[in-house]
Parts: C-alpha cells; structure tokens; sequence
C-alpha cells in the first residue's frame, strides 16, 4: 500500500488555519495528522474518500468534469447578480481564487457569518484589515495581542503556534524589549 505525505496542510477546522500540519494517508484515509491539535484530528479522521461516487452532478445524474465545469461556467455567466457565499472553511488560496472568479464575474461576495459578525466584515471590506494565520506568526515578539481572545474558549492549537521560544521573551503585556518604543506595554 502507498503511503502519500502532504507537508504543511493547512486544517480549516477552527479558523486558526494551522499551516504547519503533516498528513498520512493511503489511497482511502488519512492515517495520521502529524501537529494537529484534538480538534484538527478529529477533523481529518473523520472525511475518508467516498468510493463509487462519480466525479460530478447535475440535476442528480452524474457527468463528466470538464460537463460539470461548461455548466457552472454558463450558469455564472447568465446570472444576472451571481453571488460567492461561504467559504469560511476554505484555505488562504481557496479564497484568494474566489475573490478573483467573483470580481471577473461582478459577483457579490458574502460569508456565512453574515448574520453574526456582518457588521464587522462590512467594515473590514469598508476600510480593509489585516489578517495572517497562527503559522505565519513566527516570531513572538511581533505578536501583540489575539483579537477576539477570550481565555478559556480558545482551540488547542491557538497558543501552541505563538507560545515563546525562550524563557522571558513573551509576557501577558506584550513582548519585553521591543524596539516600538513602549517598552512592552502594547
């Protein structure tokens, strides 16, 4: 049996995004979720390959690939306000190529979390705003705070990824000897 290794996965579990995962997996399963937290194994254990299900529907009856796509294309195309919706456990790159397909087509975009956190995502699209993954978090003194943190209730791997790499270099106030001038107190 062939055992196939994808380094760095990214797991859409949580919203955390940990980049820094290695999966196992034979032909039908993940086998193994190398720095996956217990949320993220759970995650990748539980979506095993579907056999026997044909590549692509429409209307129920299965078709080809390049059918399915001529099909989406031409429904994208007549609409007259497509929208992209969802996407919240998509990967980075996911989501970078529907905001382009959506922006080539004049399409309005929307989350999921629309009726929870609209408000806030209509002033992120407003103004803009910065975002980044835990993985790319790499050195713990450019981190300043977790926005929307709240002890207790964060995933397993939130800290993990951000935890000091020596002793004394991370405090609850911010990073001793930063060189921004306010002496840590960010």
């Amino acid at each position: 049996m062939d055992l196939i290794v994808v380094k760095n996965a990214t797991c859409t579990y949580c919203g955390c995004l940990c980049d820094d995962i290695e999966l196992h997996a034979n032909h039908e399963r993940i086998l193994k979720a190398k720095r996956a937290c217990v949320l993220g194994r759970a995650w990748f254990f539980n979506h095993p390959t579907q056999q026997g299900l044909p590549p692509a529907l429409i209307d129920g009856r299965p078709v080809t690939v390049d059918a399915a796509f001529e099909a989406a294309a031409k429904i994208l195309n007549d609409a007259d306000m497509p929208l992209v919706y969802g996407l919240g456990n998509s990967t980075s790159e996911s989501q970078r190529a529907a905001m382009m397909l959506a922006e080539r087509i004049g399409a309005v975009i929307d989350s999921h979390t629309s009726l929870t956190y609209g408000p806030g995502k209509i002033a992120g699209q407003l103004t803009g705003k910065l975002t980044c993954t835990l993985g790319e978090v790499k050195k713990p003194r450019r981190l300043r705070r977790l926005l929307g943190y709240q002890p207790g209730r964060e995933p397993p791997a939130a800290l993990q990824q951000v935890r000091p790499q020596s002793e004394g270099q991370v405090r609850a106030q911010g990073a001793q000897g930063s060189d921004d001038g306010d002496g840590g107190r960010s």
